[in-house]
């Protein structure tokens, strides 16, 4: 099944400037998982790390709201 969580995961951090590994740093996870994630290799995140990954990227609401129904 197609999740388009990965794409705009990517897309949200080229829009700030995060790169994958930085945002496994201030996530507190593996670099792997966000990369898995980016590629569609994981299920999307919990709720926990979601939140986690909007508040690093500092998301604005509408962009979040856009992550978290991908």
């Amino acid at each position: 099944m197609y999740h388009p969580f990965g794409p705009l995961l990517v897309r949200s951090r080229k829009i700030h400037d995060v790169s994958a590994k930085e945002l496994a740093e201030r996530i507190h996870v593996d670099p792997s998982y966000v990369t898995q994630w980016e590629r569609g290799r994981r299920d999307p995140p919990k709720q926990s790390h979601l939140d986690n990954i909007i508040q690093a990227l500092g998301l604005t609401q509408g962009e979040a709201d856009a992550l978290m129904q991908g």
